[in-house]
């Protein structure tokens, strides 16, 4: 075209420019679809959880919970995370008050499931459970959850000072503060940093270590001071037995309190009161240490894995 004159040179070197500013528009064309199948599939996950269930309303005829004094029972709990799939079933337990009880399996999700039922973070499919003999629909939610401190894997710091990530902003708390520190070993280091407990923290704060951050996580429920109790030991960083000082506050925050310890180690469930042992949702076993090592049944062969004893034979 150019040769005959129907184009000129400059029309034609701006028609090949034209052409080549096209390709990165077309390639992002292209991957477009992906964008769209990732952002579709992260919207189903945002709706399914705007569709929940929200938590019940207060009633004006629900009592305060004031404290564990009798004990904590499952009658026939049946609970269903989703349809068809059963997280607990038939399970009948009594934890009477003071206990220790450790929780073992091989699936970590019925037991957290038995745990988190407690609190209310869900309510149960059917059955009930009581504490000190009221079914805990009949208790408010926040003085329920008041009664119970939850020591888990990751713990929240907040951009705020030291005094208020332990207190989390509780009013008239006269120097609680620090007793809880000093009870979860953690006031010695809070007194070398810049500002001591006036020392504001942020959610990725480098100054406290991961050990640190669990010993401020138990400060809090020191803070708090529940009956009930508790402890996901499933996480290694949250191991009793690898450090003292550690081992040394969690054995202190367990004193005179309903302790419930979602555990795997032999070495957690021999210093408990209880053991319960889970299978598939369902209590298979449960007594103490003595009564069932010489049954002969889940737990004896449960304690003969590697992930029971592994620290026992090191």
């Amino acid at each position: 075209m150019v040769i005959r004159g129907a184009c000129t040179p400059g029309g034609f070197l701006s028609f090949m420019a034209a052409v080549g500013m096209l390709y990165n528009p077309l390639r992002k064309l292209s991957k477009m679809h992906g964008v769209l199948q990732k952002s579709l599939a992260a919207a189903d996950r945002i709706w399914e959880i705007v569709d929940q269930k929200t938590e019940s309303a207060e009633s004006a005829k629900q009592i305060g919970f004031n404290g564990l004094t009798d004990s904590i029972v499952y009658k026939n709990v049946y609970f269903n995370l989703k349809k068809g799939k059963p997280l607990l079933k038939q399970v009948n337990l009594n934890i009477q008050a003071g206990t220790k009880a450790a929780l073992l399996g091989f699936s970590t999700s019925d037991r957290m499931a038995l745990v988190d039922l407690i609190p209310r973070f869900y309510e149960v499919s059917s059955g009930q459970i009581l504490i000190d003999g009221a079914d805990i629909s009949q208790y408010s939610i926040k003085s329920l959850r008041a009664g119970i401190g939850i020591l888990s894997r990751k713990v929240i710091l907040f951009n705020d000072t030291v005094k208020n990530n332990i207190t989390l902003r509780e009013n008239n708390i006269n120097k609680q503060h620090i007793k809880a520190a000093e009870k979860a070993c953690l006031h010695d280091f809070i007194k070398t940093l810049p500002a001591g407990y006036e020392t504001v923290l942020n959610t990725n704060s480098s100054l406290f270590s991961r050990k640190q951050k669990k010993l401020l996580n138990i400060a809090r429920i020191f803070c708090k001071n529940p009956d009930i109790l508790i402890i996901d030991d499933s996480d290694t960083s949250l191991d009793m037995g690898s450090d003292k000082l550690l081992e040394q506050a969690i054995t202190a925050l367990m004193k005179d309190r309903t302790s419930l310890i979602i555990t795997s180690r032999l070495s957690i469930a021999k210093a408990c009161d209880k053991i319960v042992v889970m299978d598939k949702g369902i209590i298979i076993e449960q007594g103490a240490h003595s009564e069932l090592s010489q049954a002969g049944g889940y737990y004896h062969k449960l304690s003969e894995y590697e992930f029971f004893n592994r620290r026992e034979l090191s």
